[in-house]
């Protein structure tokens, strides 16, 4: 999921941390950052969330902007806040080696 949305081929990525394995997991949610809306939106729990926002393709690629978004819902459990807060240098790191920055 991660090369996929670094070769532009998607330019919404939802990523979950998978509490029992220390696993970090990409879905891809869709070709159009529009989509990032509150019906797509994960409420119950944490996730982190990358979205591109300009035109895509090799040409363009230098006027897209990438966003990392974290998202923690008041209602997650202290568990999975604390499990996401001690993620998120893993997950921008393996983002970095992708070169998706």
């Amino acid at each position: 999921a991660l090369a996929a949305f670094a070769a532009q081929e998607w330019n919404l990525l939802e990523i979950k941390v998978q509490d029992d394995e220390s696993v970090v997991t990409g879905e891809l949610k869709s070709t159009s950052a529009s989509d990032l809306t509150p019906s797509n939106v994960q409420i119950s729990d944490p996730r982190f969330y990358i979205v591109r926002l300009g035109k895509t393709g090799q040409v363009a690629r230098d006027s897209t902007k990438i966003f990392f978004i974290y998202s923690c819902p008041e209602a997650a459990k202290v568990r999975q806040r604390m499990l996401y807060s001690a993620a998120k240098a893993s997950v921008v790191s393996s983002l970095e080696s992708l070169k998706i920055t």
